[in-house]
């Protein structure tokens, strides 16, 4: 199979630049084949290389290319790659400002679940076999070639996540590969049972503890931003893998999670609206997942919600409306909780806190505690007045600091 123009400028002029410099042969490999075949644009594209890290660092010098690092610290680099200098094998070269990452072809030789150790080979197949699914594993040439070695071209035909080789082996290279399957499953709505992957996630989803909350988060927010990732909930569950991350869900709170993610509310909604039950620790996630503090407020603010029928919409701005929430925040709400007395105050643009530490600055007041306590004094003042009071009118509230005339406060 042939694709139409997968290659960029700048990618060919760099796949060019690796041949006639060191004769070395460059692919695009990964999701962006995947994507190329079904017809998307892919958000990134990843290159591969039969140079090495030094190699590449040498041609970049010769043909005047900037890399990062630069090639003026080349003389810092061991001649043996596999032992030092940059281990995992990408170098990014800079052209027109823009940065692209080229990557030699690589084998894992030891993994703990979280981390690899890789030396770095010349055979595309046997970097093929290190990657987690079928629809990963294929790569373009410059002759716009696919290369598929594990089917995954029938794969996406057939709408399949499929591990590459034993499930078992790749989950235990890296754990995080069990929510990038239910992830990849959302991609390509695959709604079939898998027992053999299944029963492998199954015996594996205690790992994920070992998992840093950050790349939890990463996937998860992902998988929740869509109604088809929130479709592979039951699955997740089945396999034990909600249930280790903290999520006890049931019917009701499966159906709020569907309605907000198929009106597009945002992934902290739909969490927010997944964990409104009695038992599960809304809290305990978002500081395990190392959700943003925004992230974290809307959340636990649609959980409190959607588990009472109280409006509280003076609670809401006060909590999250101060806290550099998104702009759009108003209607993902909306959507997510529907005809309410809330939804109809959030139509609303939310109020925006009219004092900056600049016009304390302009009054004399030194950026530090002090400029802190007295922000958070004149945000009750301004909660209190119902979010009316100007600049002006809030800063001659503080008894000890007057606004002067000529500032021009709004």
């Amino acid at each position: 199979m042939k694709l139409a123009r997968p290659w960029s400028a700048e990618a060919m002029f760099l796949a060019q630049q690796l041949k006639t410099g060191g004769g070395h042969v460059t692919r695009i490999v990964g999701g962006a084949v995947r994507d190329l075949l079904r017809g998307e644009t892919p958000a990134d594209i990843d290159l591969v290389t039969t140079a090495t890290p030094f190699e590449m660092m040498q041609i970049a010098e010769r043909q005047g290319l900037n890399t990062i690092p630069t090639a003026q610290r080349l003389r810092d680099f061991p001649d043996d790659w596999n032992k030092g200098g940059l281990k995992h094998g990408t170098v990014t070269f800079v052209l027109n400002g823009e940065p692209f990452e080229i990557t030699t072809l690589r084998a894992d030789i030891a993994t703990d679940g979280r981390h690899a150790e890789v030396a770095f080979v010349q055979d595309f197949r046997i970097d093929a076999a290190r990657r987690d699914f079928t629809i990963n594993a294929m790569n373009v040439d410059i002759h716009g070639r696919v290369h598929d070695y594990y089917g995954g071209i029938k794969d996406l035909q057939n709408r399949e996540v499929r591990f590459v080789g034993e499930p078992e082996e790749r989950i235990q290279e890296d754990y995080l590969r069990i929510l990038r399957y239910f992830r990849m499953r959302a991609k390509l709505d695959d709604r079939s049972r898998n027992e053999v992957a299944f029963n492998a996630i199954l015996r594996h989803a205690d790992d994920l503890d070992g998992l840093a909350g950050e790349r939890i988060w990463q996937e998860m927010k992902k998988l929740l931003a869509s109604a088809t990732g929130v479709s592979q909930l039951p699955f997740m569950q089945s396999t034990g893998v909600l249930a280790k991350l903290g999520i006890q869900m049931n019917e009701q709170t499966y159906s709020r999670a569907s309605l907000a993610a198929e009106n597009a509310s945002g992934s902290a909604v739909v969490l927010g609206m997944l964990t409104s039950n009695d038992w599960t620790d809304l809290d305990a996630i978002v500081d395990r997942w190392r959700l943003s503090k925004s992230e974290g407020m809307i959340a636990k603010f649609i959980k409190e919600e959607a588990a009472s029928t109280a409006t509280d919409f003076d609670r809401f701005v006060a909590a999250i409306c101060c806290e550099n929430a998104r702009a759009d925040l108003p209607s993902l709400l909306y959507q997510a909780v529907g005809e309410t007395a809330l939804a109809s105050a959030l139509r609303a643009q939310l109020p925006k806190f009219p004092v900056t530490g600049e016009d304390l600055i302009a009054l004399g007041v030194k950026p530090g505690p002090e400029m802190g306590e007295l922000i958070k004094r004149l945000k009750a003042v301004w909660r209190a007045s119902g979010y009316s009071l100007s600049s002006t009118e809030l800063l001659q509230s503080l008894p000890d600091i007057s606004a002067p005339p000529s500032r021009g406060f709004k």
